[in-house]
This record gives structure tokens, C-alpha cells and sequence, in this order.
């Protein structure tokens, strides 16, 4: 726009604006008082008059009392003052938001510290006994309960107060390149941020804080325009630049006007003093400021004496209550403080340079404001602080979530964004709020289009808490929202150059990050302990913004210190868990002599070990190490084997056919395909049966007030320091005692599925006790993981392990180590728990579930095996040299498990790179009769919602099971039925990853085991159409009720195939099939010993695999409701895919005599109908259990392929395997019979 057109368009307003300016024609003249005009007069404007201030006295006056009416003229002046107090209905008007100042108009405000406690302007009348006695100090404009004030500079609407930089800056320039044109003046003063890590203050100065180090400047400044070029793009300074402000990509300085029409401010004496004007604001009639310039304002160490401060207006929501397009620069403490106030609008405002946090939520009691596109540049620290943590000043301090922060940028300050509710509102809030809980809240809608750089810490910070005085909490979150509010979510964030982190969300509540980019910071991201989902976000671990170069470097570093540090762009708190990173991008991430860079990075603490169940989704690397193990600081090492990295490479990006980045851990170099990568410290591990788990066995420190004492017969001094910790070494049972180990202080990535014994030492490298306190946990369990830990116990020690306060029995044989038994060898003297996922929430299913950006997180979890003794000092342990336990010559029962994978192809029979499933089939599982549990891994992008998997018989066509996740890296464990482990074991199974949107398959393989030479074979199950061998009493067969006494009501035949070919009941827990029309007893004959029936689903619930589904039995005298388990069955589960048959004891029935029987579903289902056939009382014995044994198979001579088609398993006796295993299973129960 030229010049001329812009003059057009102001005058334009001007006019239009003047139209509606109010009538002052009958106020009266300030210049017409002679009292007002005097050297320190008290003025006081009575109620009903109005005021004009038409001429400023050229004297300073003393305190302006309004009770009515003070206009002050749209002309260029300067009223000098000790203050105006704007009492109850009255009214203070500089421009109003239809008629704005336009002249320079400046309030000065005078004072000294002195005289501080005196305060000449009073107290709020209006106050009462609720908030006690508001006083209004001396030095700035008070406006009382009911009061208003208008404060209305005139800004060009035709563009921005603030914008960034098109183009680098370089230092000695005297222009600035602007991203969009900007209407303001020349002789205006401007504000360019630093675009480099902030100042570090010299550590060897008092009064620095935790911001010092090795000093280096700070690298914002203001400068003076000159001139503005046509487009209104190009700025020209009056003096040349101090710094290179970067202005190219993702990295650009911003730039805010600080000039503006009205100016409000502190004397002369101010800046000495550091005794500042101050504005306080009760709830009004109307509290608008917009276009004023607050300068000099703020009295450092004086509570409540802020250069704007909404005080105690509790719900403004019914008045304007706002501050907007307006600037706060060279202050001494504070920008704007809301206190006690709710519903304030904090609009476009450009604040720099202040004293303590900035952009300021006071007690936690403040909910509903929102603060929309403020720029907020260099918070320096205040000492003494007026609150503990003002000596780490943040830009906006956040003591109640929930509110709405959007379009904001921060810079220049120890934290951008510091989220630091606590447990209760402090101060007067407290009183007023009692119940409230901040920390319990969440964000109005997303955090969104939000910046933050430069910070001597993090962009983002929530990790403090804070105690009911305001004290700081380190490492004690305040924040812990209720996961029914719904999500925090982080919406288009930007953070770099801050030395910690971008992002430091150590406790972030139920956190999602999406389309974010955070670069040039140790660790960009840390993430804390919930599950979160991060959606596109670029990691940058090195930009093109090179900075300040500090030595013989050529580019800035993030530490203090002026040491290199390892750098990462996602890193993970040690107790941090299931986050999944989907497209996330990470650039320039190169190890060199200096310094070691990745993608992934280790908690600081790396031995503590990170949940080894996040998951990268489609990740891309370019130019960067895909992870590295760095410094452990508390071993202070660089190259730690001790180091609990750990991460999944969820789409095989990383390490083909999937599988985790790990740290460098002397035990994974013995897995199967582990790659050492020397450049990142660490390994990659390929993908298994089982996966890696975060095995948690931290010693007494749950409950053990002392450590454990040493053992004094071992002394040994072993070579791995560990500081404090008590440290955990653990082998595979059956290795050697100096072979290779995991290490931790408290949880290890671990691969599941396996047998190990822990050992333990304290800080000094001695051996301790594994007891008398001891926990033991799957921090990060799924279904389908369990591990086996063999624990040191001297044999006569007493003893007892609890899950849930629930006792844990012990067992008399190894084979019966279960998750309710624990076994004791007396050999050995170890006691042996097995360790697996929350066994008491077995009939979970991972069918499609809720999900987070289309991912789905399936877990259970788990709570601490507890093991616990009262032994001695003399009695804890073993004596002697520590040897690990060899491992038994036989498996527990439930932990038997065939191995067999599939591999992957597309439907037209072409290889899909390295995907496949692992699957481990149980005879009789953890969850009760046969499971499966499986590993997922694959290329296809996609979630749970794009993505689901099935299992078919290849043979028959039969879908076995369906409607589970089907995303890659995705593990579980479900119940199966006889097809299924039938299918499996004669190569018929294969699995299918179809789309959600149209069933197509995407991906099918077929299951082979590992080891052909033997299986685990299913039983045979009675046909339906076959006539049995024994006595049977029908009830219900060949679609009618065998005698006209039987009766189950009208119309509940179902006009369907039946389990042979004709009509099945179709039955709910409502509908009851009696055994006589008069719905009396009958006496089953005695060589009757079971109920018998065939009984399937007739529709999924919501795609489980199974169903809970309970027999009730009402007899004469006695009520009976049989579960039917597995072992009732011998398809073992009912669904909807196929038929299964069930036999129960007519003892556990309640006897012969029986009246009715009803099918239930137990009660975490809705009811389904069933269909229920062939219903008869047998002489048949109960079903045999399942063959724990395998049974040996032989290859065929003529089969040597591994074709999934070829190579049927044969029987050493001869004879296809299909035929002789069924014909075997068959015989052996037709004996039993």
C-alpha cells in the first residue's frame, strides 16, 4: 500500500472514529479549577460530575480521587501524578474503543520507595470482610469494586503489532527484512528477539540463580526506525545491530512495535530504585485497556504492585475485562498479573524486558482467561524474588491449566512456558476456592500456534510443583489431570534454542503433540510418564541457525557450561511409557568427536531404564543417528554399558522386520540378530518372540526405610560403581555368574518370556540381600508378557509374596509354577516367582478400541509382586560367591508354548519386505485353557483405525478370529478355540492385515513352526452329526424338543443351520428351557453323569473372541451357576465362528434332579443370543485335559520345501499328520470314554 493510500485510510478512520467520540461539551474544564492545577493538589471529582481534562497542569499533582467522570482529551500532554484511584461508579476514560487516542497522550506516575508503605492512594472501600483490606499502595492507578477504566490508543488495523523477520539480520546490519507489512512509524521504538541460546549469567556473581555458567550475552535489543520502505516490509535503523537475529526456516527473530499513542509510567527516580508506577484492577463496570504503552512500571519486591495486575475480579465474564494491542516494556516486576480473576482477555501485547515471570496466573485459582497472540521477549531474574521461583523467571507462569493459550511466542527467560499448578489455590484464593484443584484441570481446547526460544531451560516446562506457601517442589509435578477432561494437546508448537529442552513434559497428563517442530536444544522433547501420542513433529538436532560460536567452535552449544553434551531430539523419563511417535521426522542428528547425537536418547539417568514400549511409527531419519545412548550423569560416563535405552522401530525403517533401539547393555550382544552400533552406543535388536518389557525390581524401596544390609561372607568388591543406587544385575538362569548382564537401578529393557536370576550390590560394588523387601513388576505390561525371576532365599528364612494384598500360594512341583503359585527349590535354595501382566483381567481381548491419532495403546499394567521377609542380618542371604541357578530340565505347565511365525506377503504372492508375526500357541495358557500370544510387525502405514487383523483357515476358508488390532509392533494374547490350534498345526493358519475402510487384505502369512519336528496337538471334538458311543437323553435335538415335557417357551426355534443340519434354539439369559411342562423337578436317571450340548454365538460382541457365558441350573432345593471354562469344553471357547461342544458334571450341577436350565452372560457383557443345539444328558465322562507333552513329528522325504503349501508334518509312526494326530487324539479319548 503507498503512502498516500495509507494517509487515506487513517484519515479516513480518524473521521469516522471522531463521529463517535462521546459529547464532552458540558463537562468541566480541568483548566478552569485553579485548585487542580497546583503542586501536589488532591483532586477529587465527585459522583455525578464529569471531568475533562482539556489541558495538563505542568505541576505534579498528588492522588486523583473519581468518583464520577475523568475524560482526558485526545490531545498531545503529560498528566503527572502520585496516582488516580477510580472509586465505585466511577470513571476514568483516555479514548475510548470507538473514539481512541490518537495524540500522545502520557501518564507519568511519581513516588518513591520510601515512602512506599504509606499508601497515599488507599484502600478499596468496597472490599468487606471476604477479601479484608485491599490497599492500593502509592504510585499508580487503582480502580475500586464497580470502578471503570478505558484506556483506548488508537492502532492501525491494517497491520500487525508484531511479526517476524523474512530474512538473517547479520550483526552491524541497519535493516530488517519483515514476513508481512507493518504500519508503523518512523522514530518508533522496536524490539528484535535473540534467535540463539539465552544469556548465562557468570557463576562466579552473586545473586545468579541457576542461570549461570560460563557467561554468554543476552541477544535481544531494541532499536530506533529510521525509515520504512514502500512495501512496508523493509525497516531501517538509526543504529546498526548488536547481534545476528536469525530469519530464514523454522528459526525467526520476532519484531513488536513498543511504541504507542497513550503511555503510562513511573518517574524519573524509577529505574534506580527499581520502584515503578503500578495498575490495579477490582471488577468493574468495564476494564478495557488496548493500544497503551506501560513503561517503568512495577515495584520490585512488593506484592501485588505489577505493571498491569486484575486483582480479585473473580468472574469478569459479564463486563470487558481485557488487555490488548498494548505494550509493557523496561519494567521491574512482572508484565501482567491475573489474580483471583476469571475471564480475562490478554490480546496482542508485546512485553519486553522484566523483572520475574512475565505473563503471570498468581494463586491457581484463575480459570477461563485466555491469552491469544502476545509476544513476550527477555524475563531476567529478580533477587531477592518476590516469589521463590522469580529467580528462574518464565514468560507466562500457568498455575491453572485450564485456560486458553494460543498464537503466543516466548523468549529470553529461564522458562517459555512454565505449567505449575498446585494442589490447592494459594494465598486469598485459597480462602475463596478451598475445593478447587488445579492440578487436576486441563487446557480450553488445544495449546496451539504457541513459540518459545531462547530459554535458559525449556520452552515448555512441567515437572515442579509447587507447596501451599508458592514454594518451589523440584521433580514434583503439580499437574495431574483427570483423564475424563480429555486430552492436553499440543497443536503446531515451535521451540528451539532453549539449552534443556523444547519441551520438557515430564508430567503431562494424557498429552498429545501434533504437527509440531522443535529444534537446536539437548533433548527437544522429554516426555513423561502417561501414554502420549506424538503426530508429525520434526526433530532438528542441529539447524542452519549456527549463533554465537563459543571457543574454537562455529556454532553456539546448548550448555551452560561451555561443555558439550550428548543431544537427542525424543527422550523418555525413565517411568515414561507407551508413547507413539507417528511421521515424525528427524534431521541432523551426526555423532562427532565432540559430541554424540540421535534421534532417541536416554533418560539423563539412563540406568533407570526407559519403557521399552514406545513405539516409532513411520519415522524418517535424514542425516541422523536414529538414537543414542549418551551420558549417564550419574555415572558420569560417557560410554556406560549400564544404559536403559530402549525403543521400538514400530514400520522396520531402522532395523528391517521391526525391532528396538537399545543402549549398550553387555547382554544384548548374546541376542539373536543384535547389530552393535558403536556410533550410537548401543544396539539394534530384531524382533523376537516375546518383545522387550521394562522389568522393574527395585529393592526395599517401597517399604524399607534402611537398605538391605550387605553380605558379609561375600567380599568380593564387584567393578561397576552405581553411586547411592542399589544396583540390579540380572542373567539368563543357566549362565555364567561373570557372563554377559542387565543393569539397572530400577527397571531394564528386557526381553520377556524368559528365566533370570537378579543379583545385587550396593553403592560401594558389595553384594546385598535380594531381601527382606523386594518388588517385582512388568512396569509396561501387555497381555501375553511373564517373565520367571529366581530370587536368592536362604532356605528356613521366613517368607511370603503378595499381588494385590492376595496372598501367592506355594507350589509342590516346578511344573505348577503358575501367577498364584510361587515355587521354592531347596537345592538351590531360590525361590522362583513368576512374573506376568495382571492376571486378574484376563478376559480382555484386543479387539479395535479407543485410539489416539487412529493409534491404539493395548495394555493392562500391573501392580508390584511383593516380596517380603523378617530375616536378619546373618539370615538374608546366601553366603559365598553369588552362582547363578542353571536352568530346570522342564517348563511350567502355563509357560509351554509351541513357536511359529509367518512372514508377510501381499496378496499377490510378493514379498513384503521383512513383515511379519511371531506367534507362541499354549496348550493351557496364562488367561486359562489354549492362547496364543503374537508380535505384529509390518510396513503398512495405518492404526488401529486403518488397520485390522484376522486369522483364517486357509483350508476351509473359516475366519477363526477377527477384529483385532492390526497395526504394526502391536502384541497380545488371546483365547483360542480347537480350529484354531488345529489350522495351526497342520500349516492351515494364516493371518490377514486387512483395511478397516473396505476388508481388503493387505497382507496374508501363513504359520510355520519354528520347530517342525514337534507340536503341541489339540484334542479331537465330537461331530455333531456323528451318533454317539454312550447313552445319551436327548432334550433338544433335531430342531425339537425330544419329549412334549421339555419346553422352552414359543418361538425360539431359529430358522438357521444347526450344528448338524437342523434348527438350533435360539436362547438369552431371559428364555428358560424347562424339563417338565409343569416346571417341577425331574430325576435324571443315575447312569447319567453330565449335560451335554452344542452351543455357539450368534453374533460377535464388539469382536471379541470369546465369551464368558455361565450355565444356571435350578434344582428342587438348590440353584447352581457353572462357568464354562476351557476345560468344559473341548473347542474350549464359544464365539460366533464356530460351533463348540460342552460337557458338565451333573455334580457340580447340584445333582440328577433338575428343573430348568438357563444360559447367562457374566457381567461385563451385554447380552448376546446364542444358539444352543443337541442338548442331551450323557453316560459320558468328563473331557479329558489337554496333553501338556508334544508330540514328535517327521519330515517327509519328499518335502523339503519351505513353501507354507509344501512339507505337511508326518508322524514318526507314518501316515499324513492331519489324519494320524486326529486319529491318535480320537482313540485316546474314545478310551477314556
Amino acid at each position: 500500500m503507498s503512502n498516500r493510500l495509507w494517509l487515506f485510510v487513517f484519515m479516513a478512520f480518524c473521521c469516522g472514529v471522531r463521529a463517535q467520540c462521546p459529547d464532552t461539551s458540558q463537562y468541566t474544564r480541568w483548566s478552569t479549577v485553579a485548585s487542580w492545577n497546583t503542586v501536589n493538589a488532591t483532586v477529587n471529582i465527585a459522583a455525578g460530575q464529569k471531568v475533562l481534562l482539556d489541558v495538563a497542569p505542568s505541576v505534579v499533582l498528588g492522588v486523583i480521587q473519581v468518583r464520577g467522570t475523568l475524560f482526558v482529551s485526545n490531545k498531545q500532554m503529560e498528566l503527572q501524578t502520585q496516582g488516580i484511584v477510580v472509586y465505585s461508579g466511577g470513571s476514568l476514560i483516555v479514548g475510548t474503543a470507538t473514539c481512541p487516542i490518537t495524540a500522545k497522550v502520557t501518564i507519568t506516575l511519581f513516588g518513591r520507595r520510601a515512602n512506599a508503605g504509606s499508601d497515599t492512594l488507599g484502600a478499596d472501600p468496597t472490599s468487606g470482610a471476604f477479601f479484608g483490606n485491599v490497599a492500593f499502595g502509592s504510585k499508580g492507578i487503582a480502580v475500586a469494586q464497580n470502578g471503570s477504566l478505558q484506556m483506548n490508543g488508537y492502532v492501525n488495523p491494517l497491520g500487525p503489532l508484531w511479526c517476524r523477520l523474512s530474512k538473517t539480520a547479520m550483526q552491524g546490519d541497519t535493516t530488517l527484512t519483515l514476513d508481512t507489512p507493518v504500519y508503523w512509524n518512523t522514530g518508533d521504538s522496536i524490539v528484535i528477539s535473540s534467535t540463539d541460546f539465552s544469556e548465562v549469567l557468570d557463576s562466579k556473581l552473586p545473586n545468579t540463580s541457576p542461570m549461570n555458567g560460563v557467561p554468554s550475552p543476552e541477544q535481544s535489543e531494541t532499536a530506533v526506525i529510521s525509515s520504512i520502505s514502500a512495501d512496508r516490509k523493509t525497516l531501517t535503523l538509526k543504529t546498526p545491530l548488536s547481534w545476528m537475529h536469525w530469519g530464514i526456516n523454522y528459526e525467526r527473530a520476532e519484531v513488536g512495535l513498543l511504541t504507542r499513542n497513550i503511555v503510562v509510567k513511573g518517574d524519573n527516580t524509577s529505574e534506580s530504585e527499581l520502584y515503578g508506577g503500578h495498575v490495579l484492577l477490582r471488577h468493574g463496570q468495564i476494564l478495557q485497556i488496548t493500544g497503551v504503552e506501560f513503561t517503568r512500571m512495577g515495584q520490585q519486591g512488593i506484592l501485588g504492585r505489577y505493571p498491569v495486575h486484575f486483582h480479585m475480579g473473580l468472574d469478569v465474564y459479564d463486563i470487558t475485562a481485557a488487555l490488548i494491542n498494548s505494550s509493557l516494556h523496561d519494567n521491574y516486576q512482572r508484565c501482567i498479573s491475573i489474580h483471583g480473576t476469571n475471564g480475562v482477555l490478554v490480546q496482542r501485547n508485546v512485553a519486553y524486558k522484566t523483572y520475574g515471570h512475565c505473563y503471570f496466573l498468581e494463586d491457581g485459582s484463575e480459570t477461563n482467561n485466555t491469552f491469544d497472540g502476545n509476544l513476550g521477549v527477555y524475563a531476567k531474574l529478580m533477587y531477592p524474588p518476590l516469589i521463590p521461583s522469580d529467580v528462574q523467571p518464565s514468560m507466562f507462569w500457568i498455575a491453572h491449566p485450564q485456560n486458553t493459550f494460543i498464537n503466543n511466542a516466548a523468549s529470553s527467560a529461564h522458562v517459555g512456558y512454565w505449567i505449575i499448578p498446585p494442589d490447592r489455590p494459594l494465598g486469598t484464593s485459597g480462602k475463596i476456592w478451598p475445593n478447587m484443584m488445579p492440578r487436576v484441570g486441563s487446557f480450553i481446547g488445544p495449546f496451539a500456534d504457541n513459540v518459545a526460544h531462547s530459554c535458559f531451560k525449556d520452552g515448555i516446562q512441567v515437572e515442579d510443583g509447587q507447596d501451599d506457601q508458592g514454594n518451589l517442589v523440584p521433580t514434583k509435578v503439580g499437574w495431574n489431570s483427570d483423564k475424563t477432561s480429555g486430552d492436553n494437546a499440543f497443536l503446531r508448537y515451535l521451540g528451539y534454542k532453549c539449552r534443556r529442552s523444547a519441551l520438557w513434559a515430564l508430567f503431562i497428563p494424557h498429552a498429545s503433540y501434533n504437527h509440531s517442530v522443535m529444534l537446536d536444544a539437548a533433548a527437544q522433547l522429554m516426555i513423561g510418564t502417561s501414554i502420549e501420542t506424538l503426530y508429525n513433529v520434526t526433530f532438528v538436532g542441529e539447524s542452519d541457525n549456527y549463533g554465537l560460536a563459543v571457543g574454537n567452535r562455529s556454532r553456539s552449544i546448548p550448555s551452560a557450561d561451555g561443555k558439550p553434551s550428548y543431544v537427542g531430539g525424543y527422550r523418555s523419563y525413565d517411568n515414561g511409557g507407551g508413547s507413539m511417535l507417528i511421521n515424525c521426522t528427524f534431521i541432523n542428528f551426526t555423532t562427532t568427536a565432540e559430541k554424540m547425537m540421535g534421534g532417541f536418547v536416554n533418560s539423563n539417568t539412563g540406568q533407570f531404564g526407559t519403557y521399552p514400549d514406545g513405539v516409532c511409527y513411520n519415522c524418517k531419519f535424514i542425516n541422523a543417528n536414529p538414537m543414542v545412548a549418551g551420558t549417564d550423569v550419574s555415572l558420569y560416563s560417557y560410554n556406560t554399558v549400564s544404559n536403559g535405552l530402549c525403543y521400538a522401530d514400530g514400520s522396520g525403517v531402522v532395523i528391517p522386520g521391526g525391532g528396538w533401539m537399545a543402549g549398550n547393555q553387555t547382554l544384548y550382544s548374546t541376542l539373536p540378530g543384535a547389530v552393535p552400533r558403536p556410533e550410537s552406543n548401543g544396539y539394534y535388536l530384531k524382533s523376537f518372540h516375546g518383545r522387550m518389557i521394562a522389568m522393574h525390581m527395585p529393592p526395599n524401596v517401597y517399604a524399607q526405610p534402611v537398605r538391605n544390609p550387605r553380605i558379609s561372607t561375600d567380599t568380593q568388591i564387584y567393578q561397576e560403581a552405581a553411586g547411592p543406587f542399589a544396583v540390579v544385575r540380572y542373567r539368563p538362569l543357566g549362565s555364567a555368574s561373570d557372563g554377559p548382564y542387565l543393569f539397572t537401578v530400577g527397571k531394564a529393557p528386557t526381553p520377556s518370556l524368559g528365566y533370570w536370576s537378579p543379583f545385587f550390590t550396593d553403592g560401594t560394588g558389595r553384594r546385598v540381600a535380594a531381601i527382606p523387601y523386594l518388588d517385582l513388576s512388568i512396569q509396561d505390561a501387555k497381555r501375553g508378557d511373564w517373565n520367571v525371576i529366581a530370587i536368592p532365599v536362604p532356605q528356613g528364612v521366613n517368607y511370603n509374596v503378595t499381588y494385590r494384598d492376595v496372598t501367592i500360594s506355594l507350589a509342590s512341583r516346578w511344573e505348577d509354577l503358575s501367577p498364584r503359585s510361587m515355587w521354592y527349590n531347596n537345592t538351590n535354595q531360590h525361590l522362583y516367582i513368576l512374573v506376568n501382566e495382571d492376571f486378574w483381567t484376563f478376559w480382555d481381548y484386543p479387539n479395535r478400541n479407543d485410539s489416539k491419532v487412529g493409534y491404539s495403546y493395548w495394555g493392562t499394567g500391573m501392580d508390584f509382586y511383593q516380596v517380603r521377609s523378617d530375616c536378619t542380618l546373618d539370615q538374608c542371604s546366601l553366603p559365598g560367591t553369588y552362582v547363578v541357578p542353571p536352568m530346570p530340565s522342564t517348563i511350567p505347565y502355563v509357560l509351554r508354548y509351541d513357536k511359529y511365525r509367518a512372514k508377510f506377503k501381499t496378496p499377490t504372492g510378493q514379498a513384503a519386505a521383512e513383515s511379519q508375526v511371531f506367534l507362541q500357541l499354549y496348550p493351557s495358557s496364562l488367561i486359562d485353557g489354549p492362547a496364543v500370544g503374537f508380535q505384529i510387525w509390518h510396513n503398512v502405514p495405518g492404526g488401529s483405525v486403518d488397520l485390522y487383523a484376522s486369522w483364517e483357515d486357509r483350508s476351509t476358508g473359516l475366519t477363526l478370529a477377527d477384529n483385532v488390532i492390526g497395526q504394526t509392533a502391536f502384541f497380545s494374547m488371546m483365547r483360542i478355540n480347537r480350529a484354531f490350534w488345529q489350522a495351526a498345526v497342520d500349516g492351515n493358519l494364516q493371518m490377514s492385515i486387512r483395511s478397516i475402510a473396505d476388508g481388503r487384505q493387505l497382507l496374508v502369512g501363513i504359520f510355520q513352526l519354528d520347530d517342525p519336528t514337534a507340536a503341541f496337538v489339540p484334542p479331537s471334538s465330537p461331530s455333531a452329526c456323528d451318533i454317539p458311543a454312550y447313552d445319551v437323553m436327548n432334550v433338544f435335538t433335531n430342531g425339537s424338543f425330544s419329549s412334549p415335557n421339555n419346553t422352552a417357551g414359543n418361538n425360539l426355534v431359529a430358522n438357521t443351520r444347526g450344528a448338524c443340519t437342523t434348527k438350533p434354539l435360539l436362547l438369552t439369559s431371559g428364555n428358560t428351557v424347562f424339563l417338565s411342562n409343569d416346571k417341577q423337578a425331574i430325576t435324571v436317571p443315575s447312569k447319567y453323569t453330565s449335560l451335554e450340548f452344542y452351543i455357539r454365538a450368534q453374533a460377535s460382541y464388539h469382536n471379541y473372541n470369546f465369551f464368558n457365558i455361565s450355565l444356571d441350573v435350578t434344582g428342587p432345593s438348590v440353584r447352581s451357576l457353572i462357568n464354562i471354562a476351557p476345560s468344559k469344553s473341548s473347542d474350549f471357547i464359544i464365539n460366533s465362528n464356530g460351533w463348540a461342544f460342552v460337557r458338565l458334571s451333573l455334580a457340580d450341577m447340584g445333582g440328577n434332579n433338575i428343573s430348568s436350565i438357563r444360559f447367562t452372560f457374566d457381567h461385563w457383557y451385554n447380552e448376546k443370543p446364542v444358539l444352543v443345539d443337541q442338548i442331551r444328558f450323557s453316560t459320558a465322562a468328563p473331557i479329558a485335559p489337554v496333553s501338556m507333552e508334544r508330540q514328535t513329528f517327521i519330515q517327509s522325504s519328499a518335502t523339503t520345501s519351505t513353501s507354507p503349501s509344501s512339507g505337511d508334518h508326518v508322524l514318526k509312526n507314518g501316515g499324513n499328520g492331519l489324519m494320524v494326530c486326529a486319529f491318535t487324539v480320537l482313540a485316546l479319548t474314545v478310551l477314556l470314554f
